[in-house]
């Protein structure tokens, strides 16, 4: 099962921008998508176990297994990057 680990922040600009369209991308493919907010502390070990650097971060996993990681894409890139990664 492919999967999309989403980290955010509320203080995020790209973030308000990016994380709806990732939302309409996602459910185009019917790939849930699981938000992290870096400031919560649970979302934040997440955050520190898997290197994130910075938000917007994306991370797709399929079958428990890092695919792609990516920040902030164009549509037609994200688009492209999710197609690869969920083989559609």
């Amino acid at each position: 099962m492919t999967r999309i680990l989403y980290f955010t922040a509320p203080w995020c600009v790209p973030c308000r921008k990016f994380g709806p369209m990732l939302d309409v991308q996602a459910r185009a493919r019917d790939l849930p998508v699981q938000r992290l907010d870096i400031d919560e502390d649970a979302a934040g070990r997440v955050a520190l176990a898997l290197d994130v650097q910075s938000v917007p971060t994306v991370i797709v996993e399929s079958d428990g297994e890092v695919v792609d990681r990516f920040g902030a894409l164009s549509p037609i890139a994200l688009r492209d990057r999710l197609e690869a990664a969920c083989g559609r």
